[in-house]
């Protein structure tokens, strides 16, 4: 995409100085629109390169207590055009489990929320971030958008139901939206409690890897990718005002593939790759079928497994190496 190309554009992004977020809005910023990064706090260190630079709004704010700070921004913005990208939320699976009504809180009832500002504001596309989790893990085949959802576990039913609220109000009150449901994310930065993360973290001070299953086919997709097809998404007209979509490879590789990948690149193919104790993940297999957003936005994947594992790799070895 050429920069400048989104000059008309404010693009709202809660959860801004997240993992998926900050790489969001500094993309969105390089192609022109004028982002509103939303998020409760920034690091100084963290974001002093773009603090000042044009086309960046940094705006700590406690959601929902803060919504009129989102008001003023919106008043003032002067852009022909408005978009909410709503990132914000609770997705870390143990702790829905551990505090399902603050996940309920932070995944539904802000997401709400968030609807009801752009309603207010004549923001004209919304786009939210879910889960393909929600297609649970025993499908034969890779999923498609018109796959019924499971509520697997809290944090699945809390993607479920704000699903559902969306798809409210754009029956309700016209609103446009675009759902888009996100496979397994990996990146430079992501959270150890992952399993690329823990992989990850356990090639650099482990002799060993102890996963809790190895057996389990998932579809990794690359953080950078997933940026590339929101902001195609967000440029690309809908023929409803309601759709969703899947952002994913297609294609799946288990998780001890993934970690002999992994100690591949790294250069510690002597690591032994074990299971944590008895698995009863049995035949836990979720890949998603993308053929939809590439129908709609000429989005192809730019990094497969190998070159993704090797990009963080390589930045982590250089940030030591700094060190």
């Amino acid at each position: 995409m050429v920069s400048g190309r989104m000059a008309s554009w404010c693009v709202f992004v809660t959860g801004g100085a997240g993992f998926l977020g900050s790489k969001l809005v500094q993309e969105l910023a390089l192609h022109g629109a004028n982002v509103i990064a939303v998020d409760k706090s920034y690091p100084q260190k963290k974001y002093e390169h773009v603090i000042g630079q044009p086309g960046y709004t940094l705006l700590p704010a406690d959601l929902p207590a803060d919504f009129d700070k989102l008001a003023l921004e919106a008043e003032k913005s002067g852009c022909s055009r408005m978009a909410f990208i709503h990132m914000a939320g609770l997705s870390h699976v143990g702790q829905c489990e551990r505090a399902p009504q603050l996940a309920f809180d932070l995944n539904v009832a802000l997401t709400e929320k968030a609807l009801r500002f752009c309603r207010e504001h004549n923001v004209e596309r919304f786009i939210f971030p879910s889960t393909g989790l929600i297609y649970g893990d025993t499908l034969p085949r890779s999923a498609v958008e018109s796959d019924p959802a499971m509520a697997v576990n809290i944090y699945a039913a809390t993607k479920i139901a704000a699903e559902a609220m969306i798809h409210g109000y754009c029956e309700s009150f016209g609103s446009s939206a675009t759902i888009v449901r996100l496979s397994n994310v990996y990146g430079a930065g992501g959270s150890q409690d992952t399993v690329v993360g823990s992989i990850l973290s356990q090639i650099r001070s482990s002799s060993a890897l102890l996963l809790r299953a190895l057996a389990p086919v998932r579809d990794f997709i690359y953080a950078d990718d997933v940026v590339e097809g929101l902001i195609r998404l967000l440029n690309t007209e809908g023929r409803s005002k309601y759709r969703v979509v899947n952002l994913s490879t297609g294609d799946g590789v288990s998780v001890r593939e993934l970690a002999e990948t992994a100690c591949g690149i790294a250069g510690k193919t002597e690591i032994e790759i074990r299971e944590a104790g008895d698995s009863q993940a049995g035949d836990s297999r979720l890949i998603l079928d993308n053929s939809l957003l590439q129908e709609l936005t000429g989005w192809r994947p730019g990094f497969d497994l190998q070159s993704g594992l090797y990009s963080i790799i390589k930045e982590i070895e250089l940030h030591e190496t700094v060190s």
